[in-house]
């Protein structure tokens, strides 16, 4: 191809590259750019519940892959990252780790003011959070 990139057709992932161009960093592209619409528009969601509540304004946004976390929040640079993995998992799940985040713009630690944050917005947080790992979304 004179260009390189990637898109959906019938349900399949088609990559065009050019010559010298590395099939994976074209696939690391492409998922990156679906997940940033894709966090973008949950954030957006769950700030605009938050924003009713709290006097926060709307974060800045990172993606990138992380080992051991699935997000994480600097309240003093208004900005949450979140893992890129998280693409592959049940909205659900993405939501809970977004509202997580969140919730460390009103509360910087783990305590029961934080937990009540998260559980205002989503009652069953905890089934969620300890079933959302497990449910990758698979499409046949």
């Amino acid at each position: 191809s004179n260009h390189s990139g990637a898109k959906f057709l019938d349900n399949k992932l088609i990559v065009y590259k050019t010559e010298n161009e590395d099939i994976e960093k074209i696939i690391q592209k492409f998922e990156k750019d679906i997940s940033s619409k894709y966090f973008k528009k949950i954030m957006r969601e769950v700030y605009e519940k938050m924003a009713l509540d709290y006097p926060i304004t709307e974060p800045v946004l990172k993606i990138r892959n992380m080992t051991s976390r699935w997000g994480s929040c600097i309240p003093s640079k208004n900005q949450i990252t979140l893992n890129l993995q998280l693409i592959h998992y049940d909205e659900k799940f993405v939501e809970y780790v977004v509202l997580h985040e969140y919730a460390h713009l009103i509360q910087p630690n783990h305590s029961k003011a934080f937990y009540h944050v998260i559980e205002k917005y989503m009652p069953d947080y905890k089934k969620i959070s300890d079933n959302g790992p497990k449910l990758m979304v698979i499409d046949d």
